[in-house]
């Protein structure tokens, strides 16, 4: 689990929140943040994704995969926030 250090707790966040995606060669983050820009705690995730290398030194991804790993790290940052009422 990430931990964020400015993070408040989810009963402080102000409306609206806003949900943050951070895709990068070899994993994905997932932030939600509220309207003050404020990391939300516990509503954070990660997952590392595999880099193919070949022989030659290209790099390739997979496409479909990146977009059912950011699904399903989406849908873990929002399990954890859970519904606000």
């Amino acid at each position: 689990m990430l931990r964020e250090p400015l993070a408040i707790p989810l009963r402080d966040a102000r409306s609206p929140m806003v949900l943050a995606i951070d895709i990068g060669t070899s994993g994905l983050r997932v932030f939600l943040f509220d309207g003050r820009a404020r990391p939300i705690a516990h509503c954070i995730a990660h997952a590392d994704r595999p880099l193919r290398i070949s022989a030659d030194g290209e790099a390739t991804v997979d496409a479909d995969e990146r977009v059912r790993a950011a699904c399903a790290t989406i849908d873990v940052v929002l399990a954890k926030a859970g519904r606000r009422e």
